[in-house]
């Protein structure tokens, strides 16, 4: 089992040399056995290793039990525990999802919040229910691909591992686990998916979940292809406020409805099979408007098609910057500047320089230091990227949703730019070796309820 899960973190580049990995532990037998040989790994792989638990306060009594357990787990194999506690109740009642949708939303916020990657222990026989689910619900070939291996700071090492073979290795090793009472019941799709439509298909097929596990992988070799050919045609197509009709109209109806879906997403428009049918007209007539969401339009119009946002980015904020206290910026958020030197700093340059450049040299900085939303024009030049670029291609390429744009903070001095939240410093400002203070930046942030 080790050597299978080893591979497999191998074949999917799921940990690098100097990561830290952050187990996602409930307290059942895949995630024990994830803890277990993360644990045996963690030299040879040459990794930090700590653990988070999700409490979801839905089972009373029993969550308790879990949270425990995980913490004394913890505790005898000397591994830190970060434990979260979420009220997916009362976030359901809000929100009106299920509460299989909520809590899975809570717990990925809760791991978003973490810095490195996060480690899940979906196995094959999860990644095998996620394409029947998707299946029974209609996809495209995306959702056939079951659970990727890997998304963002997301790892899954079990993927290639059966449920069986997990919990058979549990036992050969005396692992001790807790069990979900939820798992027997059948109010939830999965469950019912497990509980009936699984030992169907295992009864034609008892390896059906290597054999599923088989196809997702060639068929996720055919998504990536897609999706760089899709890349590569809206890179084509795309024109000053929008993109050419004529370009679109060009593509192949499997990347035409791939690209046509990518620039709903890019604007937040939900993905349906109805709309792209309706786009497709509006593509074909040349002409059209389509209402979606209540607060944009879809427009074909002079062999343009474009997505119309009509939201507002919110009231523009800039004032004097002021070193160690804490000042409110956008909605709940609050920003504090702290200056380093001394001793500190010294302690600091120990990192390496990837992590320094995050830094900016305080002594670099002129007059008139504010605290700002972005403006037109804005541009900056990465420490990360020697090219000049204005925010708003950069919030372009990373896909930032119009309505954030006018939340995310800007550092700037009399001679512009400093540092630009989610990207770093400007190189005109950054700490090198030759630094004596350093300048920092932290955020603070609540939700409604006032918690963080």
């Amino acid at each position: 089992m080790k050597n299978k899960v080893q591979l497999a973190i191998e074949k999917y580049g799921m940990i690098q040399s100097g990561d830290h990995i952050i187990a996602a532990l409930s307290g059942g037998a895949d995630s024990v056995c994830l803890l277990h040989l993360l644990k045996d790994l963690q030299k040879e792989m040459n990794f930090t290793f700590s653990a988070c638990h999700v409490n979801h306060q839905l089972r009373g009594e029993e969550s308790e039990r879990d949270r425990e357990f995980c913490e004394k787990l913890c505790a005898e194999l000397e591994i830190s525990l970060r434990v979260f506690c979420v009220d997916v109740r009362g976030e359901g009642l809000r929100t009106k999802e299920s509460e299989e949708t909520c809590a899975r939303r809570l717990r990925y916020e809760a791991f978003d919040r973490l810095e490195g990657k996060v480690a899940t222990a979906h196995t094959a026989d999860d990644s095998m229910e996620t394409t029947l689910w998707n299946l029974m619900r209609g996809t495209a070939l995306k959702g056939l691909c079951g659970i990727a291996p890997t998304r963002g700071k997301y790892v899954r090492p079990l993927i290639d591992c059966t449920a069986q073979e997990v919990r058979t290795y549990c036992q050969t090793q005396h692992w001790c686990y807790v069990t979900d009472s939820t798992n027997d019941s059948d109010n939830y799709t999965r469950n019912r998916i497990r509980h009936r439509l699984v030992p169907l298909l295992q009864s034609e097929n008892p390896q059906i979940a290597k054999t599923v596990r088989r196809m997702q992988e060639a068929l996720l070799t055919d998504e990536k292809f897609l999706e760089s050919e899709t890349c590569r045609a809206l890179d084509s197509a795309k024109l000053d406020g929008g993109f050419s009709c004529e370009k679109l109209n060009e593509l192949p109806l499997s990347l035409w409805r791939r690209a046509v879906a990518e620039i709903l997403k890019q604007h937040e428009v939900a993905v349906e099979y109805a709309r792209l049918c309706a786009v497709e007209k509006m593509l074909s007539d040349g002409r059209g408007k389509l209402s979606v969401d209540g607060n944009r339009n879809v427009s074909v119009k002079n062999g343009v098609l474009s997505v119309n946002a009509e939201e507002k980015e919110g009231t523009p904020f800039e004032f004097p910057a002021v070193i160690g206290e804490w000042m409110p910026v956008s909605g709940t958020k609050k920003v504090k500047l702290t200056v380093i030197d001394g001793e500190n700093v010294i302690n600091s340059k120990k990192v390496n320089q990837k992590v320094l450049k995050k830094y900016m040299d305080y002594d670099k900085i002129t007059h008139g230091l504010v605290i700002r939303s972005r403006k037109n024009g804005d541009c900056v030049r990465l420490a990360s990227n020697p090219m000049t670029k204005s925010l708003k291609k950069l919030f372009n390429e990373k896909k930032i949703p119009l309505s954030q744009r006018s939340r995310l903070t800007v550092l700037a001095d009399e001679n512009g730019i400093l540092w630009v939240e989610g990207f770093g410093c400007d190189q005109r400002c950054c700490a090198d070796e030759n630094t004596r203070r350093m300048l920092t930046v932290v955020f603070d942030e609540k939700t409604e309820d006032g918690k963080k």
